[in-house]
């Protein structure tokens, strides 16, 4: 599936707030509108091929009921990506949630 073609629910297209370059894929963290009110899950972390095709969507933490991830960073060969009071270790080759751990 193209990235132009992602349809979850009430993404329309967002802008990509941030994109990180890893081995032959971009991550890209998509943007949530904050004046939309939705009480679903939205996967905005997302990896893309060279192709264009989304290679993997991340999953969100359990302990997160409602939410979304804020911001992503590469440290060596893992992921970080917080969303709300979750600190989020994610393998960057497969999108796979590693470890999730509170944080203030």
């Amino acid at each position: 599936m193209k990235l132009s073609e992602y349809a979850l629910k009430n993404w329309n297209g967002r802008n990509i707030i941030t994109t990180i370059s890893f081995k032959e894929i971009k991550i890209l963290l998509l943007d949530v509108n904050q004046n939309m009110i939705t009480w679903e899950l939205l996967k905005n972390l997302l990896a893309i091929g060279s192709n264009g095709n989304i290679v993997w969507i991340a999953d969100l933490p359990d302990s997160e009921m409602f939410g979304y991830y804020l911001e992503i960073k590469l440290n060596e060969n893992q992921l970080l990506a917080w969303i709300g009071s979750t600190l989020c270790t994610i393998d960057p080759n497969t999108g796979e949630l590693l470890k999730q751990q509170f944080v203030k």
